[in-house]
């Protein structure tokens, strides 16, 4: 069947911008395009957990939710949004989600379900099931699920330490069987003083150059959040605002790019209870 002319030139886009994100050629759904905001309000920590180490559901204190929105690099063409829920059962954590990316000539959808519990007050166990969906217009659909697992622990009061694997189970899409990326995330992050938060961490695709990033958070009082960081593989620098008024959470993130690309624009939603 033969593509259409403008969904080609989309997808040569697409995979333009793909590979000068990732460094790779061989699969979609790349998990850098959520633009992280490091911070531990609850809205992020359900997008965190859906996306990054489903052991950050685990930090949720009773019911959250988040909806965030962001046109990558300022075109309406690389929309991405992300919607996600998340609730504290007696100590078993349970979330859902549902994210799409791309416009009617090609897009990709993924929906989740997550499970985390606790181990006493040092360490926390999450797994991610995720149900992938690429549709290109008038060529196809193709469908494929993935395994990721993850945890997190308190090595001292002020210092923790976590780490998680995306699609485990090393899935597959389309004919051609095109291999989706699997990848290793790590962080430390140390809270020195209550408010004031710093995180290394490191993304590490198995075929590609390991990503690392630097970041702080700082809550000067607590209606107001801010954030800044840089990330390496490409380098891109994020600085971010949550206003927090009452259950609501409202969330701003820019990110510059190298190459000088345009800038991205994240707007986010979040409720917690």
């Amino acid at each position: 069947m033969k593509i259409p002319e403008k969904c080609v030139i989309l997808i040569m886009l697409y995979w333009s911008v793909l590979c000068f994100l990732t460094g790779e050629v061989h699969g979609a759904f790349p998990r850098q395009r959520v633009l992280f905001y490091p911070s531990d309000t609850s809205s992020e920590l359900v997008v965190s957990a859906l996306n990054m180490n489903p052991a950050d559901i685990t930090r949720i204190h009773t019911s959250a939710g988040a909806l965030i929105y962001s046109n990558l690099f300022g075109l309406k063409e690389l929309q991405y949004s992300h919607a996600g829920v998340a609730h504290n059962f007696s100590g078993k954590y349970i979330g859902i989600g549902a994210s799409t990316f791309g416009n009617s000539a090609y897009s990709e959808r993924t929906v989740s379900l997550l499970y985390g519990m606790t181990f006493s007050s040092a360490g926390a166990f999450g797994v991610a099931f995720h149900g992938y969906e690429l549709s290109i217009a008038e060529y196809g659909i193709a469908r494929t699920w993935g395994i990721d697992l993850g945890t997190r622990w308190r090595i001292s009061k002020e210092v923790f330490w976590e780490i998680a694997y995306a699609n485990l189970n090393n899935p597959k899409i389309g004919q051609s069987k095109d291999q989706l990326p699997q990848q290793i995330f790590t962080a430390v992050t140390c809270q020195p003083i209550s408010g004031l938060s710093s995180r290394l961490s490191l993304l590490q695709n198995i075929r590609y150059l390991p990503r690392f990033g630097i970041d702080l958070t700082y809550s000067p009082l607590k209606l107001i959040t801010f954030a800044a960081g840089i990330n390496t593989e490409p380098f891109v620098a994020n600085a971010g605002l949550t206003v927090q008024w009452q259950a609501i959470q409202v969330q701003y993130v820019f990110s510059s790019h190298a190459s000088g690309l345009p800038y991205t624009h994240r707007f986010g939603l979040g409720v917690y209870l």
